[in-house]
């Protein structure tokens, strides 16, 4: 099944961009069964993968 997704920027981390990310249905709603992820990108394209927890994601930065 394909869901949509919906995300908010949060404060850069090391220079790197910080989405949080949830999945939403038709109408834009969040689908509440699912756990918010994050995602990392370096201002153009998303890196790494899914991170369960924003402390995952920081933790991938640190690792570059």
């Amino acid at each position: 099944m394909f869901y949509n997704f919906d995300s908010k920027e949060l404060k850069d981390y090391k220079g790197y961009g910080i989405n949080k990310c949830w999945r939403v249905d038709s109408d834009g709603n969040r689908i509440k069964k699912y756990p918010f992820f994050y995602n990392v990108s370096d201002g153009e394209d998303y890196m790494g993968e899914e991170f369960a927890t924003l402390e995952d994601a920081k933790s991938f930065i640190d690792s570059l």
